[in-house]
């Protein structure tokens, strides 16, 4: 068993493994994202494109191509392999004096200086992921109108899966407290008290309906801009698929200009979702169910670029909504100001791909890597000079892969 001595010769390895143990145990949304590690990206900063993996899937297939929950066919061109773009769009890190790090080394008190630190730093990540989950997801199920505590049924939120063409992959559920406390109620099983984040309780035996269900204490609420009056398209879409980035967004153009703010949702007349595998129209109530679609960046014009990408049937595999938009189909936006929903995804949805930072050339640094986390350690002195710091820095870039597999939930 290594020394006190020799831990501390390797402080900085010491205290990054120790943290990273930390921040790996504290994961909840991050457990449910397809995590990677940019290799070979260097000097990166907030805003920058970087490329990330797609995660392995099936394409959109025939129903009658799978038996048994298998696929049957032995082309390649099943497997959907690929990159997309992100933006590097996080970047978080804190600092700790050096002599309490050492003095908790001395008195074996290291892990209990570490936790608050890496919890912090994982709850603020995590709250990004939210956001930019609910800020992308071009699904919905229950009523915006409606109180977000009423919706109780994690029933419809798996249908609404197989419905897209997802069965086969579990949802991850993160529910608004009052939601989860409701839920916990009505089918009478206790919830683990005991907080394991500073912002995150998890659920104790959560799965309901084949839905793995958390609490979240981050719930992303819309805020209060103004929603734009209904608008229409002044052509149908025209779409040419090139590559796996043109299925996450597209440009729409509106016969008048709005003010569109990033996140907003809306529908289009007509344009109605379609299950992914055999590119029927779905049902919801007895009707057909329009696609939600998402504005993916704020704009004023007539243009707005939103996602999913209106991908009509003359692409055929890739097709993923009824059809293009008609000339003049009404564009109608969603009245979301203030409301706090429940955010539901699959694994394959959300990415997030972490940048191994490089240790400043002045000081003693470690970039440790561990389950498909990037971190970097590094002690440094005070700009003041009278106390040294060891910091924690952590870079990622948060993308939703596939809008259509992030759902809002609200009440119904």
């Amino acid at each position: 068993m290594a020394t006190t001595n020799e831990l501390k010769k390797n402080l900085t390895q010491t205290a990054s493994r120790r943290f990273i143990d930390g921040f790996a145990n504290n994961m909840v949304a991050l457990r449910y994202c397809d995590r990677q590690i940019l290799e070979g990206v260097f000097n990166k900063k907030s805003g920058d494109t970087v490329t990330l993996k797609v995660p392995t899937q099936y394409k959109g297939v025939d129903l009658t191509a799978r038996t048994n929950g298998e696929m049957t066919s032995a082309d390649i061109e099943d497997i959907e392999t690929g990159t997309i773009s992100a933006k590097v769009n996080h970047f978080d890190g804190l600092a700790l004096e050096l002599n309490k790090i050492e003095e908790a080394l001395e008195t074996d008190q290291l892990d209990e200086l570490l936790a608050p630190a890496s919890r912090k730093l994982v709850t603020r990540l995590e709250d990004k992921i939210f956001a930019e989950a609910v800020l992308g997801a071009a699904g919905m199920t229950g009523d915006p109108t409606k109180a977000l505590a009423s919706w109780l049924d994690m029933r419809e939120v798996k249908a609404y899966f197989t419905k897209i063409g997802a069965p086969d992959m579990r949802p991850n559920a993160f529910l608004d407290p009052d939601v989860f406390t409701s839920i916990s109620s009505d089918v009478k099983t206790s919830f683990n008290p005991d907080i394991v984040g500073e912002a995150i309780r998890e659920y104790y035996g959560g799965r309901l309906a084949g839905v793995d269900t958390y609490e979240t204490m981050s719930a992303f609420r819309f805020d209060s801009t103004a929603i734009p009056v209904a608008g229409a398209l002044s052509a149908e879409t025209t779409f040419a698929f090139k590559e796996l980035d043109d299925a996450h967004k597209c440009t729409i153009t509106l016969k008048t200009a709005k003010t569109v703010k990033k996140g907003m949702k809306f529908t289009i007349a007509g344009v109605f979702a379609i299950n992914q595998e055999n590119k029927q129209i779905i049902e919801e109530g007895g009707a057909n169910k329009l696609q939600v679609f998402t504005a993916v960046s704020d704009s004023t014009g007539a243009a707005v670029t939103c996602s999913p990408a209106l991908i009509g049937a003359s692409t055929e595999a890739q097709q993923n909504v009824s059809n293009a938009g008609a000339v003049d189909a009404v564009v109608t936006f969603i009245d979301l100001k203030g409301k706090k929903p429940s955010v539901i995804w699959t694994p394959d949805a959300v990415a997030v791909a972490f940048i191994p930072l490089q240790p400043v050339s002045t000081a003693e640094g470690y970039t440790s890597r561990q389950d498909n986390v990037a971190l970097r350690v590094q002690k440094q002195g005070s700009v003041m000079g009278n106390t040294d710091t060891m910091r924690f820095d952590v870079m990622a870039a948060i993308k939703v892969i596939d809008p259509l597999k992030v759902v809002l939930g609200f009440g119904k």
